[in-house]
């Protein structure tokens, strides 16, 4: 399943936001991560949501099939 915007914002800065409060737990920083999202401008997110369309694109050529099925 190709990788969404917000998920790949979290794995980029994930890493400054623990180095910077290494106390927080993993959700901690996700919670921390999501509020910055929430304020990012829509400039700077449309750059995660153009590398998250690339990874789409990217999936739908390799696995042309492929159909989301969420387990439950």
């Amino acid at each position: 399943r190709p990788t969404n915007a917000f998920i790949l914002f979290r794995r980029e800065n994930h890493g400054r936001i623990f180095q910077q409060n290494p106390h927080l737990s993993n959700n901690d920083v996700s919670k921390a991560l999501g509020k910055e999202w929430k304020e990012l401008p829509e400039s700077e997110k449309e750059v995660y949501r153009q590398k998250a369309r690339s990874l789409q694109q990217e999936h739908q050529e390799k696995y042309p099939d492929y159909k989301f099925t969420p387990q439950q």
